[in-house]
């Protein structure tokens, strides 16, 4: 479910009335966030909230996701309101390791409470050099849904701002790294704090999406937009899948292998991924 998401919208966790305007938003999916947008005195505030939230953006159709503390003692206690809520995804923050979503795992299956409820999966956020090399092995790891970079901590790890150049390499190993299990890979190679240049964003979330990445995290309602027309197919490319599948149907009823469509030689791979891009736009499921 995840890997169909394009945009991912954070909201703080203790504000009811920001939670309520992402519900309205064209976001696919909330981030209730716990930890950075929280102040240290809210944060239980927002861990008693929790149920609230899920019903809200429930009740607006959004995929439910919460972002918990990296740290303990609010780790554990944060899953397990996560597993009772019926969230989607948890967003586990500043990733290292497998052995973190291994801790993390075992965790929601003790704390999930059954009777057919499906427990939530995890969104490894990546947010250090550490993490980036890291990446191949978190991926492999059982229960993570989607790989995302965290492009500010990202790059004070790296002792430096957070421009695209910084951020070119980071996103393709995000996308490789998830890719290869078939998972959503969430990053742009722009800081996610540029919320106010609506064609910055455009651009950066294009070219994500050219590299493989399928969608992307954003801190305002502003970005959302962008990042829902950057990764979904252009009409243009719809056309041509069309097209392409029209062309290896006839193919196939006269026991040809491979088509041919203007000066585009189709075989297999081109079909898939025209059948890829016509799933993306709803067409086919």
């Amino acid at each position: 479910m995840i890997e169909s998401l394009k945009s991912f919208l954070f909201v703080p966790g203790d504000n009811p009335d920001r939670i309520q305007k992402a519900a309205g938003s064209k976001a696919d999916a909330v981030i209730v966030d716990l930890e950075d947008s929280v102040a240290t005195g809210a944060k239980d505030i927002a861990l008693v909230g929790l149920n609230d939230a899920h019903a809200v953006l429930k009740s607006a159709g959004k995929a439910c996701v919460v972002r918990i503390n990296a740290d303990p003692p609010g780790t554990e206690s944060e899953l397990r309101a996560a597993c009772e809520c019926g969230f989607d995804a948890v967003m586990l923050p500043k990733v290292e390791s497998p052995a973190r979503i291994e801790q993390a795992s075992a965790l929601i299956a003790h704390h999930n409470p059954g009777r057919g409820q499906i427990p939530p999966t995890i969104i490894a956020l990546v947010e250090s050099a550490c993490g980036i090399l890291a990446a191949p092995q978190i991926t492999a790891a059982v229960g993570v849904s989607a790989l995302a970079l965290g492009t500010e901590d990202f790059s004070l790890d790296m002792g430096t701002r957070p421009t695209p150049d910084l951020l070119d390499l980071p996103v393709r190993q995000i996308a490789l790294a998830a890719r290869a299990h078939r998972l959503a890979a969430l990053a742009l190679p722009l800081s996610i704090a540029e919320f106010r240049d609506a064609e910055k964003v455009s651009e950066a979330a294009k070219k994500a999406a050219g590299l493989g990445c399928t969608g992307a995290l954003c801190i305002h309602p502003n970005q959302v937009e962008a990042v829902n027309s950057a990764f979904s197919p252009a009409p243009a490319d719809i056309d041509e899948a069309r097209a392409i599948l029209a062309a290896w149907g006839q193919s196939q009823s006269l026991g040809v292998a491979v088509a041919q469509l203007d000066s585009m030689m189709i075989d297999a791979p081109v079909v898939a991924r025209a059948r890829l891009t016509l799933t993306r736009a709803g067409e086919i499921s």
